[in-house]
């Protein structure tokens, strides 16, 4: 049984497949197929196969930024009114 679909795991699956295949090879059917779900069926949550790409590396580099504020200290959390508020 394919697990409930949501943008997140299409977006994970997208990042497993351009990992191992590469940009190249990278195709929507591929995570179609991954997911369980026909092609056409990801365009509920992303509008292209470029836009999946683009959060794909968009994932990716806020997941870097994150382990180098972390790494560097730098880690903030959100007060009760939203602010950002530097941990130390």
């Amino acid at each position: 049984m394919a697990p409930s679909l949501t943008r997140e795991l299409v977006i994970a699956t997208a990042r497993r497949h351009l990992e191992a295949d590469g940009l190249g090879r990278f195709s929507l059917r591929a995570v179609a197929r991954d997911l369980e779900v026909t092609a056409p069926a990801l365009y509920a949550y992303v509008s292209s196969k470029e836009e999946l790409v683009a959060l794909v590396a968009a994932a990716r580099v806020l997941l870097e930024l994150s382990w180098t504020l972390l790494i560097r200290g730098e880690v903030f959390r959100a007060d009760g009114m939203g602010e950002p508020v530097q941990m130390r």
